[in-house]
C-alpha cells in the first residue's frame, strides 16, 4: 500500500470512529435531556420543587425535588466516574428520600430485605471490627455519617411478627415501630433494573426516616411509587 493511500485510510477510519462517538455522545445529552425534563414536569405536577446540580470535580451531579410544607426531599445521585492513576473508578448513583418524622432519638435502625439466617448477626460482629475513630471517619465518608456515628452499636435483631426483613440496629426498634409495615413498605419501594443493584433500605435515626435506593431513579412512575410509599408508611409509624 502506497503512503498516500494509508494516509486516505487513516483519516476516513478517524473520521468514521470519531462519527460514532460524537454520535453516541449527542444520543446520550439528549437522552439526559429528556429525562431531567420528565423530572421537572412530575415535579411541577407533584407540586414538588426541582433543583439541580451539575458534576464539579469530585462531586457528582444530582437533582433534588423538595416539599417544605412536609420536609420530605429526594436527592437524585448520578453515577460518577474518575480516573485514578491508571485505572478507571466509577461510584454508582443513588437515590435518598428523607423525611424528618419518624426520628429514633438517639439511636440508629436499618430495614433491608431478609437476608439469610446468620448473615445480619455476623454483619454486626464484622462491624463492631471497625467500631474506631480513623474506620468510622473513613466509613461515615463512603456511607454516610448517621451509620457511621452507630457503627459499633449495630447489631441484628429479629423480627417478632415475623416480617420479612432484616434489621440492624444500635437499640431495639421493635418497641417503637411497626415492623410489618415496614417490611410491606420494603416490598413496594422500587426494585433494582440491576441484579448487581443494591436493593431498597429503610433508616430510621436522629435526623428522621430516610430511604435509600442503590440507584439514580429518573422514572417519573417509579420515583411516585417511592413517595407514596413513604407518605403511607410516615402515617403508620406516627
Amino acid at each position: 500500500m502506497d503512503l498516500p493511500l494509508a494516509n486516505a485510510l487513516g483519516l476516513a477510519i478517524f473520521i468514521a470512529l470519531a462519527g460514532i462517538l460524537g454520535g453516541t455522545a449527542f444520543v446520550m445529552v439528549r437522552r439526559d435531556r429528556r429525562a431531567k425534563a420528565m423530572l421537572r414536569r412530575f415535579a411541577l405536577e407533584r407540586g414538588l420543587e426541582y433543583t439541580e446540580t451539575g458534576r464539579h470535580g469530585s462531586q457528582a451531579a444530582r437533582s433534588m425535588l423538595r416539599d417544605d410544607d412536609s420536609g420530605l426531599q429526594i436527592v437524585i445521585t448520578q453515577p460518577l466516574t474518575r480516573k485514578s492513576g491508571s485505572s478507571t473508578v466509577t461510584k454508582g448513583g443513588s437515590t435518598q428520600l428523607s423525611l424528618p418524622d419518624p426520628r429514633l432519638d438517639g439511636g440508629l435502625a436499618i430495614y433491608s430485605t431478609r437476608a439469610a439466617s446468620g448473615v445480619a448477626a455476623a454483619a454486626s460482629g464484622l462491624l463492631g471490627m471497625f467500631d474506631n475513630a480513623l474506620s468510622r471517619r473513613v466509613l461515615s465518608h463512603l456511607i454516610g455519617d448517621e451509620i457511621g456515628a452507630h457503627l459499633g452499636a449495630l447489631q441484628a435483631f429479629e423480627p417478632q411478627d415475623g416480617s420479612m426483613v432484616t434489621i440492624m440496629a444500635s437499640v431495639d426498634p421493635t418497641r417503637h415501630f411497626d415492623t410489618a409495615a415496614i417490611a410491606e413498605a420494603i416490598h413496594t419501594l422500587p426494585k433494582p433494573r440491576h441484579r448487581s443493584g443494591m436493593a431498597p433500605m429503610i433508616l430510621i435515626g436522629n435526623q428522621g426516616t430516610k430511604i435509600r435506593l442503590g440507584e439514580p431513579e429518573m422514572d417519573p412512575g417509579r420515583l411516585a411509587t417511592l413517595i407514596d410509599t413513604a407518605r403511607t408508611l410516615q402515617s403508620q409509624l406516627r
